[in-house]
């Protein structure tokens, strides 16, 4: 097999309503995060976003749109790692998800915070967005392969 023949080869083999509904739970999963009671008040603050400038609500639907095709991409493509690994059940799944979210996501987010300067309390929320939200990916992915 040459090089990237397996990822074509897993490609071929995800199951899109895995994907589609492992995008929503993800989704979903942001949506109560952002909360201003759970992290939303913190990562605004933490961001340097006002509060006008978190309510506004001019180009949410553009946003929201742009969150959820990128996240049907990374989806796909962890399920495409889960098929290519045999990875399977929902436990080795998530887990599988939280280190993708850990090593692809989180670490390099904290990175670049750092040199923005940043409170390393918004890598933290960032991270832990990231890490839960691919966790759920490739737990709910699970139950589709």
């Amino acid at each position: 097999m040459s090089n990237l023949e397996w990822l074509g080869e897993a490609l071929a083999e995800v199951d899109y309503l895995g994907v589609l509904v492992a995008t929503v739970v993800a989704m979903v999963w942001g949506a109560i995060w952002y909360l201003p009671s759970v992290a939303g008040d913190a990562w605004q603050k933490l961001s340097g976003l006002s509060k006008k400038q978190a309510e506004n609500r001019k180009g949410m639907l553009e946003m929201f749109l742009g969150a959820f095709v990128f996240s049907l991409f990374g989806a796909s493509l962890l399920q495409a790692l889960m098929i290519a690994t045999s990875t399977g059940g929902f436990w080795n799944s998530a887990l599988l998800g939280a280190l993708i979210g850990m090593i692809f996501t989180a670490m390099p987010q904290a990175v670049l915070n750092l040199f923005a300067r940043k409170d390393t309390q918004l890598s933290a929320i960032q991270g832990a967005d990231a890490i839960v939200a691919l966790a759920l990916m490739g737990g709910v992915m699970s139950w589709f392969l």
